[in-house]
C-alpha cells in the first residue's frame, strides 16, 4: 500500500494455520488417505496420527543414523583387516552389483572439492545403508561373512540368518 512519501509499505498478512481440514491438500490423497482409513475417516484425527508418525520418525532418525554410521564403520574395518588394506574393494570378491555401487561411490567422492584422489573413508562415507546390508545376505557367507564379517558382531548368538 502507498504511504504519502510513495513508499509501498508491504502488507501484513498471517498465513493460515494448518489443520486437519487443510491437511487434504498439503499432501497427496494416496498419502493422506491412509490416516483417514486409520482413523474411520475422521480428519482431525488422522491429522494427529499424521503429525504423531512425523514426531516418531523424527525421533528414531537420529538414532537410526547412528546405527548406520556404526554398521559401516564395523563392516569397513573387518573387510580392511581380512584385505589387508584400506581399498578392500579392491582385494576382495564383490558381485557386479557391489562392484558398480563401489565405482559409483569412488565417483561421488571425487565430485566433492578438494577429493580428486578420495580416501577410502571418503568412499565408505558414500556408500548407502544398501550397500552395506547387501554384504550381510546369502550370496556372502562363505566369500565375507564367514572368514571377516562375522567379527563385527561380537556379541551375535544366533545365525548370521535368523
Amino acid at each position: 500500500m502507498p504511504q504519502a512519501n510513495g513508499a509501498i509499505q508491504p502488507q501484513s498478512k498471517t498465513p493460515a494455520p494448518i489443520d486437519a481440514l487443510s491437511l487434504p491438500g498439503l499432501f497427496s490423497s494416496d498419502r493422506f488417505d491412509a490416516y483417514l482409513a486409520a482413523t474411520s475417516q475422521n480428519q482431525s484425527r488422522a491429522a494427529r496420527l499424521y503429525g504423531w508418525n512425523v514426531a516418531v520418525s523424527n525421533a528414531l532418525w537420529g538414532d537410526f543414523a547412528i546405527m548406520e554410521i556404526c554398521l559401516r564403520n564395523a563392516l569397513h574395518v573387518c573387510l580392511s583387516a581380512y584385505a589387508g588394506r584400506d581399498d578392500w574393494w579392491n582385494a576382495v570378491p564383490l558381485h557386479a552389483l557391489e562392484v558398480s555401487k563401489i565405482n559409483e561411490a569412488i565417483r561421488a567422492a571425487r565430485a566433492k572439492p578438494g577429493h580428486a584422489r578420495p580416501t577410502a573413508g571418503d568412499v565408505v562415507a558414500e556408500l548407502t545403508l544398501g550397500f552395506w546390508t547387501g554384504l550381510l545376505v546369502n550370496k556372502y557367507h562363505q566369500r565375507l561373512w564367514v572368514p571377516a564379517l562375522s567379527s563385527a558382531f561380537p556379541h551375535l548368538t544366533t545365525t548370521r540368518r535368523e
